[in-house]
């Protein structure tokens, strides 16, 4: 969650700047650019990372802890990506 720096620079350099152009690229490569986080137990961490989320809106957060069982993220991502998709 404390990432914020490299966020912003996968940002700038890997994804459009505006969601019109951003949409055509998921749609044309059908792919979808998500970060995706684990909720820690930190409050002023959590803040920070919901006024990053309603900023960006390229997220998906697990409701797991983020550092301490890497293992259950990935297999938590899988589960919520397969129920969407």
């Amino acid at each position: 969650m404390g990432f914020v720096g490299q966020r912003r620079s996968l940002r700038k350099s890997w994804t459009p700047a505006d969601q019109q152009r951003l949409q055509r690229l998921e749609d044309a490569t059908g792919s979808t650019f998500m970060f995706v986080i684990g909720i820690a137990n930190n409050k002023a961490k959590v803040a920070e990372l919901i006024k990053e989320v309603a900023q960006y809106d390229d997220f998906m957060l697990l409701n797991i802890e983020e550092y301490s069982k890497p293992p259950y993220k990935m297999l938590a991502f899988f589960k919520v990506s397969y129920a969407l998709f």
